[in-house]
Order: structure tokens, then sequence, then C-alpha cells
């Protein structure tokens, strides 16, 4: 591969456009229509690969153009985010987030269940492990039970009772007339 001559296979978008990570935007899209424009089957018409070429170098500016897309392209390949030069010492890690309500809330629910197992196991004399699976059978069984449907015959009773109901005033009526 020539500079002048992208490879339609290359996957660094940088390189296929010829210019550098830390280009600007402007510089990103002079350097995709000079090749854009030396590159296009229309000039090339003898060229077989002029076709793949072009849509390669299209595929880089339509990555390296979007500000999205670049910053995801950037992260993926490692590179520094865009116009910024590589940092000259590794960056320090982040400092924790503060826990949200909800983090603190399951935290809270999950001491709270390991108390429970502890508390049950020591009663019992058992381990914990033994706790914990007797506690883990009735929270299945009590989430079983809970998706039982409930119980609504005397709903069906009621129901069936006011559609005699209603036939017998119908028929009534009807015997009036």
């Amino acid at each position: 591969m020539t500079v002048d001559r992208p490879d339609p296979d290359n996957l660094d978008h940088y390189a296929v456009l010829g210019v550098d990570p830390s280009a600007s935007p402007g510089e990103v899209k002079r350097a995709y229509r000079k090749r854009a424009a030396k590159f296009h089957p229309d000039v090339n018409p003898d060229d077989a690969e002029a076709p793949a070429i072009l849509r390669r170098i299209n595929r880089a500016y339509t990555v390296l153009s979007d500000p999205y897309q670049r910053d995801r392209y950037h992260r993926l390949r490692g590179f520094p985010p865009p116009g910024h030069a590589a940092p000259s010492t590794p960056p320090s890690p982040r400092p924790a987030a503060a826990p949200t309500p909800a983090h603190v809330r399951e935290t809270k629910r999950k001491q709270a269940y390991a108390a429970e197992v502890a508390r049950r196991a020591q009663r019992a004399g058992v381990d914990n492990s033994e706790a914990h699976a007797v506690m883990m059978e009735q929270i299945v069984s009590a989430m079983a039970a809970a998706q039982q449907p409930p119980d609504r015959s005397w709903l069906h009773r009621a129901a069936i009772g006011l559609c005699v109901i209603l036939l017998l005033v119908v028929a009534l009526w009807l015997s009036r007339l």
C-alpha cells in the first residue's frame, strides 16, 4: 500500500483519510474531500478497486465527522479524546461515585438477609449455608404462592346469580306485555 492509495481493508479510519487522530473536524473534512475526489470511480474508470476505496473513505468520514461516533471510535481504539493530545502520564483512577439511594437500600437489604441467615443458623445449630438453603426454599415457595391466581370462585357465583336475577326480571317484564 502506498501512502497515496488507502487500503480498502484497513480498519484505521485516520490512515484511510491520511490524517492524525488529533485532527480537527475541518481537517478531516478537507482530507475526505481530497481523497474522495482523487479516488472517485468516475475519475478512475479503469481502476477496479476505486469503488471499494471510495466506500472505505466514505465510511471513515461518516465515523469521524459525527462527534458521537468519533468519540466512540476513539474509546474503542484507545485513542485520546478528539482534539486532545495523549496524556503524558496515565490518568488516576476515577473516584468512586456516591452511592445512589437504590444502591443503599439494596445493600441494607442484603445485610439484613445475611444477619437473618446467621441468626437462624445459630438458633438451629447449623452452618450458614444450610440456613441459607432453608430460607431460599421458603422464599421460592412464597413467591410461587404469590404467583398463584387468587380464588375468585365467589365472584363467579355472584356473576351467575346476577345473570339469573336479570333473566327473571326480563321474563317477568315480558310476561306482563
